[in-house]
Order: structure tokens, then sequence, then C-alpha cells
């Protein structure tokens, strides 16, 4: 025997969207006080901390760029790259990131037929993720 299942999501107890109400000085209304309300939890935000008292910065972190963690000791303390360095930088590293033998099993955008130029990773100015200390890089 088949039988159907119907399953409902019950409702949030939010206010939702009604869509036979048109008149936009309420809804400009509404989004201003939307948007005070916003700035006053901004305002009163306190950042977790540890129980030892440091900011806590556990979770998860994403990677979407070719801007590598250290900065190359070469690069000693410059922090940015001018354009044209920066386009260079990311040509060479998706040069190499292409050059990967198709026979090795990797997983990332090219496994699932991106092109490059489909990734959603950007060229930046920055010549390492770390920012600080200024030489760009955890060990010295």
């Amino acid at each position: 025997m088949v039988g159907a299942l119907l399953i409902a999501q019950a409702p949030s107890g939010t206010k939702s969207f009604d869509p036979k109400i048109t008149n936009t000085d309420e809804a400009i209304k509404a989004a201003a006080e939307t948007a005070k309300a916003a700035e006053v939890a901004r305002r009163n935000f306190t950042p977790p901390k540890t129980p030892w008292g440091d900011p806590d910065l556990r979770g998860y972190f994403l990677n979407l760029s070719y801007t590598p963690l250290e900065r190359p000791r070469e690069l000693a303390d410059k922090p940015f790259y001018t354009e044209q360095e920066a386009l260079a930088a990311f040509k060479k590293a998706v040069e190499a990131d292409a050059e990967v033998d198709p026979r090795t099993v990797h997983y990332d955008w090219k496994e699932y037929g991106m092109d490059a130029w489909q990734s959603p990773i950007r060229p930046t100015l920055r010549t390492s993720l770390i920012v600080d200390p200024p030489t760009g890089r955890i060990r010295q």
C-alpha cells in the first residue's frame, strides 16, 4: 500500500509577510524600526569569552582565497601587492592548481566540473592572511 505523508513546519511565532499589505510608508517604517533594533543589538553585543578570558574564536572558518596564511619571507614587511603583482600571484596559483594530475584524488572546486573562471575565489592585494605581527608570519 502506498500512502502520502504530509509534513508541515510549525509556525515560528514571528510575524510573517502579509502580501495583502501594500502600504509602502508602513513598510519603510517597519524597516527603519528593524534597522534601529539591529543597531541597538550590535551596540549591546558582548563577544563571547573562553573560560580563561580570551576572545572565543572557536568556529568554522573558510579560506576562499589563494592568499597564503603566512607571508613569504621574500615579501618581508610588504602587506599588500600592487595590482599587477596581485594578478600575477593569483595567475601563478591558479595555474599551479590546474597542473594537478587528474588521476590523483583531490576534492576541490575542479572536482565538480568547474573551470577556474567559475571559482568563487578572487584575487586580493593582501600578501598574507596573517596581519599581526607586521611580518605576516606566525613563526619569525
